[in-house]
């Protein structure tokens, strides 16, 4: 049985999808954008474009919209009451936060795990740990000083504006 769906709702749900979809139209790469960047980029965005694309014609039609919309407005009237909240809207954005998080300490995890069975021996901290520090002493001997921390230099340099390796 198909419950009727508010007007309100579909239009919420058709505007959320429409953003989505306007993302995809949004140029891949800026002027300074690495080329490796904006491939990553342009797949993602073909990624989510199929995600649209039911019956995979390469296109998303009024219908196919429509339908995303209804499923999304499903997925975030967590209460299924016909109405989408605020407090549902941020519970969804909290989840697939979280979904995030654990999928980046997944990354993080796999790139220390040496030898791959799922676990990080104290060893195999230490030896990336040895890496990163090695990558970091710009000047090659063996310690690190202040100006080895400068813009563009490893993952301390992101985090401090510089682009980073």
């Amino acid at each position: 049985m198909h419950a009727a769906v508010p007007r309100s709702l579909l239009v919420l749900a058709i505007g959320a999808s429409l953003f989505s979809l306007a993302a995809l139209a949004a140029p891949s790469s800026g002027p300074g954008e690495p080329g490796a960047r904006a491939e990553h980029h342009a797949a993602r965005q073909a990624e989510r474009l199929k995600q649209f694309d039911a019956d995979g014609d390469g296109r998303v039609s009024q219908g196919e919209i429509d339908a995303a919309a209804a499923r999304h407005a499903a997925e975030v009237d967590a209460n299924r009451d016909g109405r989408i909240e605020a407090v549902e809207i941020e519970a969804i954005r909290e989840a697939r936060r979280a979904q995030a998080r654990a999928e980046r300490q997944q990354r993080q995890l796999a790139k220390l795990d040496g030898d791959g069975n799922g676990q990080v021996s104290a060893e195999e901290f230490a030896a990336a740990h040895a890496e990163r520090l090695a990558r970091l002493d710009r000047n090659g001997d063996g310690a690190l000083e202040a100006s080895e921390f400068g813009r563009g230099h490893g993952h301390h340099g992101r985090r401090h504006g510089g682009r980073g390796d």
